[in-house]
């Protein structure tokens, strides 16, 4: 197998490590890569994880899936592994989510071209956002 170098998961790999919720092998799969090295998106990705670290990244029709594996669709599974309502923009699911001005599949860069946060249902627009990042700079003395 062919082991990657630097890549960034997007949204499930990084809530399943912080949570530790790995198990020795698991697989993520539907998930878009941004790799470290470019500005491209890889969409349709399967990522394998052994023991806490990134093993093999591809297409999903080109990774094989080992046997014994945790599974996660990173379309909908993500939301129901953390036993949360959230992952799917539909009536009576939790209003978590981030708005942003451009489309990050077009260009990577406009990830960080937030307009603003919907957290628990309540509105933080970028503003406030960056109120709160400055108010925790200085109190943290950076």
């Amino acid at each position: 197998m062919k082991r990657p170098s630097s890549f960034s998961v997007l949204a499930a790999s990084v809530v399943l490590a912080a949570s530790g919720a790995l198990a020795d092998t698991t697989v993520l799969v539907n998930v878009n890569v941004i790799p470290m090295y470019t500005d491209t998106v890889l969409l349709q990705q399967t990522v394998i994880i052994v023991d806490g670290k990134i093993f093999e990244v591809g297409h999903v029709d080109a990774i094989s899936i080992p046997k014994n594996a945790a599974l996660i669709d990173g379309t909908v599974d993500v939301a129901n592994f953390l036993d949360s309502n959230g992952g799917v923009i539909a009536k009576g699911k939790d209003a978590d989510l981030v708005l942003l001005d451009s489309n990050p599949l077009e260009n990577i860069k406009n990830s960080n071209r937030i307009h603003g946060v919907m957290l628990r249902g309540k509105w933080l627009p970028s503003s406030e956002l960056d109120a709160r990042l400055e108010r925790y700079a200085i109190r943290d003395g950076k």
